[in-house]
């Protein structure tokens, strides 16, 4: 949304002013921290923002508070990764919810690979799969 707005310079400071007294830059940055005043939480707004704040400290906080749970985060999905059974759902169903959890890993500049996938997969299956499951762990090249 900010690259569409053309803000995403302005936030992340790749963008100086001009000389101390760039309006152009000050009105971006005014509409800039009206946006955030509009969509924030009031109560997040209060975290963030001070009275000399310019946009850049806004985005800068809003990171901080963001992504200070990341690993945290990153180790409630690895728990659901190596946890996940395919109990009462269908083998598909299984599949696609083991399969879903390595995009969220890229949040985390972390990634689970395919052999790990396809393990995690095979592994927790009940006894009625293990023939497939030798099939499949035994072929060479490993899918």
């Amino acid at each position: 949304m900010c690259k569409g707005a053309k803000v995403h310079v302005h936030i992340t400071g790749k963008s100086t002013p001009q000389d101390d007294d760039d309006e152009e830059m000050e009105t971006m940055d005014s509409h800039i921290k009206y946006w955030f005043y509009s969509v924030c939480d009031a109560i997040l707004l209060q975290i963030i923002s001070s009275n000399d704040c310019i946009a850049k400290d806004l985005w800068d906080k809003l990171g901080e508070i963001f992504l200070n749970n990341k690993m945290s985060r990153m180790l409630q999905l690895q728990e659901k990764f190596l946890n996940t059974k395919k109990g009462s759902s269908s083998f598909t169903e299984y599949c696609h919810q083991l399969k879903n959890l390595p995009e969220a890993f890229k949040d985390f500049d972390s990634k689970i690979n395919e052999i790990e996938l396809v393990i995690q997969i095979l592994c927790p299956l009940l006894p009625s799969y293990h023939k497939i499951v030798n099939v499949i762990t035994n072929t060479k090249p490993f899918p």
